[in-house]
């Protein structure tokens, strides 16, 4: 019974070691994690080996606003006040043997870091 415990720990304990997110990773003798904003990440790394945007929203609200009713119809008078949120993701090929992290950005602060196998070339991320 204690040896199907202890294999079962020792499972779980790879399981949670060998996942494909993190909530952090070391570049540069920093640390970054998620809630660090994409200038400070940058900052603290350097440039990543690529960078795309995967989503681009359009978030918006009327300001200073009149509504006007008549003929069956509302209609709202005012400025509209948009701001666009982008999601980017940022590769960190890290070099020969080590990891390739992957950053994702919801509105310029870190959500998400990931891995995605092993990278190439000299090594970075130190």
């Amino acid at each position: 019974m204690a040896r199907t415990l202890v294999t079962i720990l020792i499972a779980s304990a790879a399981v949670l070691f060998f996942t494909q997110s993190s909530f952090a990773f070391r570049c540069d003798r920093s640390v970054i994690s998620t809630g660090d904003f994409l200038d400070i990440v940058v900052a603290k790394c350097g440039e990543p080996t690529a960078s795309r945007v995967v989503k681009e929203e359009v978030i918006g609200s009327f300001g200073d606003t009149a509504t006007r009713e008549g003929l069956g119809r509302t209609i709202r008078e005012g400025t509209f006040i948009k701001t666009i949120e982008q999601t980017e993701v940022l590769t960190y090929n890290c070099g020969d043997g080590r990891l390739i992290h992957l950053l994702t950005f919801e509105g310029g602060k870190l959500k998400k870091i990931e891995t995605a196998g092993y990278g190439t070339g000299p090594t970075r991320c130190d």
